[in-house]
């Protein structure tokens, strides 16, 4: 136990990204926290050599950002919960709609200003101004997602807890291990072994991250955690399905493209499979928007740009005179046996993943029903769908794991259970998308910070 430090931490938060600083900013009223950040203070570092796996199959997970916000230095801020259906107990979700749903509504109410009402037409007029086009179909039904005006978490919070919480930077945890009634956290800083002693520790890293300092508490400490850890891993899948051809094109963006309200947030729209099509297919959540893509041209990307300035400004509606315009599906993955990380004796993850062709046929049947829709609501002219094979060679993750170390309404296919609490392993709890039983075709942000809100109600009660 070299370095131990004598003090003992009633919280540990490991990771300072977006759920890492949520939680602190929750849990304030609990004294003697301390945050354990694996980048730097002042900024942040892309795609480090501590992010490296290897892959059996298909896997990119994109960028990935080390430091205070973490990965939220590079997204684009888009919030959209999980839906009604995806609670369910065939999802093995062993939280309900009910639970979640005012977690939702607290996050949405901080980050958004606003209820979290995606798909009332009533509410998103009153809110935008503008009226969400009618299209009666059994199949899907029309919404919107939002972003958040500002998405760097550092922004949000970090000039607020730097002088209240203790926050250490440059600190990669290797492992967690039991000490009497508490843990102690092992990691490096500045190539120097550290141990600290703590009550109560939340893994708040990444789904990968998370996965990697389990694997190691478990073989090198021996913590009983269970034999499940890996299985279930997931993203899910954004597909450039198809090119569509409008019959006018500004009808149709104004339609269907990115929307900035006065307060600066953005609502973009999204058409999401109902019940009805969801039960028809392998029972996967899904859903469709449209993507304007870049000119390679220098000439027409300026006059791209000019034109969603003013348009912006003077309606709300992003238009665009050049570029193609995509049907682009996201599509939830379930989560399968042969999907899953392991851990080499190297301390590398191993992910075996790729698409399967159940989804692919999913894709392709959803992109039907659209495009017959928006043509019968003569929106668009004819469009083809590629064959499957091609689409399957389409199908890319869209840098959001999930799953590995679950919840689930299932006590044998747990790693940890509905409080988020690591089974066998009292007060360390895991709040990252890798207690995912299931995913859906949303981004899963807006649901971990509503599992974080549902977790720091609980510890502070």
């Amino acid at each position: 136990m070299k370095n131990m430090s004598k003090k003992t931490y009633e919280i540990t938060i490991i990771g300072a990204g977006a759920v890492g600083l949520y939680l602190a900013n929750l849990l304030l009223r609990k004294k003697n926290i301390l945050v354990l950040e694996s980048g730097p203070k002042n900024h942040f570092i892309e795609n480090d050599f501590r992010d490296k796996f290897k892959v059996k199959g298909i896997y990119k997970n994109g960028k990935r950002a080390r430091g205070i916000g973490g990965t939220t230095n590079l997204w684009g801020g888009q919030m959209l919960p999980f839906m009604r259906t995806d609670f369910s107990q065939n999802n093995g979700w062993p939280l309900t709609w009910e639970e979640i749903k005012p977690h939702y509504e607290s996050v949405s109410n901080k980050f958004l200003y606003e209820s979290a009402e995606y798909e009332s037409r009533d509410f998103i007029k009153t809110k935008s101004g503008f009226k969400i086009i009618d299209i009666q179909n059994p199949n899907f039904f029309i919404h919107v997602s939002k972003w958040l005006k500002d998405p760097k978490f550092k922004n949000i919070f970090f000039s607020k807890l730097k002088n209240i919480i203790k926050l250490e930077t440059n600190c990669t945890v290797k492992n967690i291990e039991k000490y009497e009634n508490k843990y102690i956290i092992n990691y490096t800083k500045n190539q120097k072994n550290v141990s600290i002693k703590s009550k109560k520790v939340i893994l708040a890293a990444g789904t990968l991250e998370t996965l990697k300092i389990l694997f190691n508490s478990k073989a090198k400490n021996k913590l009983p955690i269970s034999d499940k850890l890996g299985e279930g891993f997931m993203d899910h899948i954004e597909i450039k399905l198809c090119e569509i051809f409008p019959k006018n094109r500004v009808k149709f963006l104004r339609l269907f493209n990115t929307r900035i309200l006065k307060n600066k947030i953005r609502y973009s729209i999204r058409l999401s499979a109902k019940e009805f099509f969801i039960a028809s297919q392998p029972f996967l959540n899904i859903s469709a928007g449209f993507v304007i893509k870049t000119p390679t041209n220098i000439f027409k990307k300026i006059i791209n740009n000019i034109f969603a300035f003013l348009s912006s400004f003077i309606s709300g509606s992003i238009i665009k005179p050049f570029g193609i315009i995509e049907l682009t599906i996201y599509l939830e993955q379930k989560p399968i046996r042969n999907r899953k990380v392991t851990i080499d004796e190297n301390g590398t993850l191993n992910i075996q993943y790729k698409p399967c062709m159940e989804e692919t046929l999913s894709a392709i049947n959803f992109g039907e029903v659209i495009l017959n829709s928006l043509y019968e609501k003569k929106l668009i002219k004819k469009s083809e769908i590629p064959k499957k094979n091609k689409v399957y060679d389409l199908m890319e993750d869209m840098n959001h794991p999930m799953g590995g170390a679950p919840m689930h309404n299932q006590s044998d296919k747990s790693v940890v259970n509905k409080n988020l609490e690591l089974i066998k392993c009292p007060n360390i709890f895991l709040c990252s998308a890798a207690v995912f039983p299931s995913g859906s075709h949303s981004n899963p942000t807006m649901t971990v910070l509503a599992l974080a809100d549902k977790l720091a109600k609980y510890l502070l009660e």
